[in-house]
């Protein structure tokens, strides 16, 4: 689904995909599915956690803009172009699940009230003001 849709854009881009040392198979899957787009790479990484897994990711994109996502697409890809006319302005884009008027997708309520949770420590021990760190 990503690649189907980046492949419609008409702006350049390339897809990092960075591996947290998994032992589970997924490193080679994403090998071979690499293997069909020279636009994908696929980093292998230590096992480190996910900060450390997302900073290796944004440190060998080479674009000029970069988009931070889980490849799950709990956030559809296509909710990009909605950032783009604040890039203008802005050196930093954020989106978020929680403001006012998000709409989210289909979810279980008790991980919607865990990840609340999560949000809230995360504002008060790391980035006031930021409603959505894994938007």
């Amino acid at each position: 689904q990503v690649v189907a849709y980046l492949q419609k854009q008409t702006y350049s881009w390339e897809v990092i995909l960075s591996d947290d040392g998994l032992t589970d198979g997924t490193l080679e899957k994403l090998q071979q599915f690499a293997q069909k787009n020279s636009a994908i790479k696929v980093l292998a990484n230590p096992h480190a956690g996910k900060g450390p897994t997302v900073q290796s990711g944004m440190l060998a994109a080479t674009g000029k803009w970069r988009l931070f996502t889980d490849f799950d697409q709990s956030t559809p890809l296509r909710e990009i172009e909605k950032l783009f006319p604040f890039t203008p302005d802005f050196d930093v884009v954020i989106g978020s699940r929680e403001i006012t008027g998000a709409i989210r997708g289909e979810e279980p309520w008790y991980r919607h009230l865990m990840g609340k949770g999560f949000n809230f420590l995360v504002q008060i021990l790391a980035v006031p003001g930021i409603y959505d760190t894994q938007c």
